[in-house]
């Protein structure tokens, strides 16, 4: 069942990429979830929901190498989630009790104790060993979650949920989407992205470079 939905996520956030914002949403906000009558509508209200959560990859130096400059990370909020159930129980054709169900089960798995974010990473054209679009690998280091208040913590975990290999012009393109999770409540039990935070980065690091994708919200 994760997988399934993972995958529904892949399609919809390819499409969406071509609304990424730099401000997003505060991802614990109120909300409101239209109840779509169709697959159609589904796919429409997901695909605009991912959009708002979504921002570019950034770099510190003139280079992003070993990375080409295309890149994206996704929040998993509340609001998301839902947006993806709805998805696919339109999609499946699920009854309410099954909906209510996985609902219970992907909130779990991805929002009650966790932050978690879709990452899309693509290789430079020049990368001819190694694997840098794939969070697992050994050439990533280190996977840092960083707020305005210097506060720093590790991943929990990552996982590679696809890789792709394109071939345009004469030039090969690799990319890979992930996952990867990091604690949502510190060690004092205190909630680590609250109304008060500014912003956040999602730090990628390798041993040749690190670049970042920074969440600035919109609390207001």
């Amino acid at each position: 069942m994760k997988r399934q939905w993972l995958y529904f996520a892949g399609i919809i956030l390819i499409l969406a990429m071509t609304s990424i914002a730099y401000a997003v949403p505060y991802p614990y906000r109120e909300y409101e979830m239209q109840e779509p009558a169709n697959l159609k509508e589904a796919s429409i209200i997901y695909s605009s929901l991912c959009g708002e959560y979504m921002v570019y990859q950034q770099k510190e130096t003139e280079s992003s190498y070993p990375w080409s400059n295309i890149g994206y990370a996704m929040l998993l909020s509340p609001e998301v989630l839902d947006a993806a159930i709805n998805r696919l129980a339109e999609y499946e054709l699920w009854t309410p009790k099954e909906k209510e169900t996985r609902r219970q089960e992907y909130f779990s798995l991805f929002i009650d104790d966790t932050i978690s974010f879709m990452v899309g990473l693509m290789e430079d054209v020049d990368v001819d060993e190694g694997d840098y679009r794939n969070l697992n690998s050994a050439n990533i280091i280190r996977l840092v979650l960083e707020t305005d208040q210097a506060k720093r913590y590790t991943a929990l975990k990552t996982e590679n949920i696809s890789d792709t290999d394109v071939l345009i012009d004469k030039f090969s393109f690799s990319s890979g989407d992930n996952r990867v999770y990091f604690q949502r409540y510190d060690d004092n039990g205190v909630q680590i992205i609250d109304e008060d935070t500014q912003w956040i980065r999602l730090w990628v690091v390798s041993r040749e470079n690190r670049i970042f994708f920074e969440f600035a919200f919109d609390n207001k």
